[in-house]
């Protein structure tokens, strides 16, 4: 049997929800057991994909794996003066490294290819939209407790789904 960390990391994807489903999915966790655990299990699955990116960030150079130990840190020379490159009102620092998502890995800005700088600009859109999704759905819920009076959701009468 797989443990929770290795179901994650075999059917990762940016959206924990997509995640959740797919570790729930290799596991066969029948629906009832499903509806108790989402949340836990969804929550560790944005752990997890944070963490990916919080390593890719940091330039370790093991970085897809996850929470692997004896990872080091890239380091680069202090002597070294990083070039830069100006394109319109972008400032470019050539020798800076950016996680281009799990298809393209990490990379020095100063190497990306077009198919790289757009693969991380789609990487940071499914981020954008994860952050835009949970902020919709604080506003709506927000909205509910104004709109029915009540002081949180655990005074309102709730419906199992």
């Amino acid at each position: 049997m797989s443990t929770l960390a290795e179901l994650i990391a075999d059917h990762f994807d940016p959206d924990p929800d997509v995640t959740t489903a797919a570790v729930f999915a290799a596991a066969g966790v029948p629906q009832k057991w499903r509806d108790m655990f989402y949340q836990v299990v969804r929550d560790e699955c944005r752990r997890s994909a944070r963490t990916v990116v919080r390593r890719h960030e940091r330039g370790v150079d093991d970085a897809d794996q996850f929470d692997t130990p004896g990872a080091t840190l890239a380091t680069t020379p202090l002597s070294l003066t990083p070039l830069v490159c100006h394109i319109d009102s972008v400032t470019v620092f050539l020798a800076d490294r950016m996680f281009c998502g799990l298809d393209h890995g990490y990379i020095d800005k100063g190497d990306a290819t077009a198919a790289q700088w757009e693969a991380r600009a789609a990487f940071l859109g499914s981020l954008a939209a994860g952050i835009t999704k949970t902020m919709d759905e604080c506003i709506t819920v927000a909205k509910h407790l104004r709109d029915t009076g009540a002081d949180n959701l655990s005074a309102l009468e709730l419906v199992s789904a």
